[in-house]
């Protein structure tokens, strides 16, 4: 996981389902809504090596009128 252009971070589901997406929820439970604003959401089939996530973080901070 990796927000803006600070360092990844990695982690381990264990046993827990990794299939579909949430967006906005409590991580514990998943079942707690979250006061969010999201403008755009991009999904991979896997992950972009990190010149790669620059250049799309750039991008989406232009479109958007964000400072990255």
């Amino acid at each position: 996981l990796r927000i803006n252009r600070v360092d990844p971070t990695t982690g381990d589901a264990g046993t827990a389902s990794m299939n579909g997406f949430t967006l906005g929820s409590n991580g514990t439970t998943g079942t707690a809504n979250a006061n969010i604003t999201v403008s755009e959401v991009l999904i991979y089939a896997a992950a972009h090596d990190a010149a790669t996530q620059n250049r799309v973080i750039q991008y989406l901070g232009r479109k958007w009128g964000i400072a990255v």
